[in-house]
């Protein structure tokens, strides 16, 4: 899938710490449900990557209950070189 401000991306993406020394940091992203699973590769289109970015799916959590409005999907990604 592609995430864009259009298709449903929260604010904007942060870059968090790396996991372990010399690895890459992850880019947190925040969007409406959409599905995805670890592993899983999409690309991002957001103000500061206007031209997209592939990232791999690192590891996910998602809001939400059929009694509410809320459905989030929150990814930890890192980037597809």
């Amino acid at each position: 899938p592609e995430i864009t401000i259009d298709s449903g991306l929260i604010g904007s993406p942060e870059m968090g710490t790396p996991t372990k020394k010399g690895k890459a940091a992850l880019c947190k992203v925040r969007s409406l449900l959409f599905e995805t699973k670890p592993g899983a590769r999409f690309k991002l289109i957001s103000e500061r990557y206007k031209s997209g970015i592939t990232l791999r799916n690192e590891s996910c959590t998602f809001e939400g209950d059929t009694s509410g409005n809320e459905w989030y999907t929150t990814v930890d990604g890192s980037i597809v070189r």
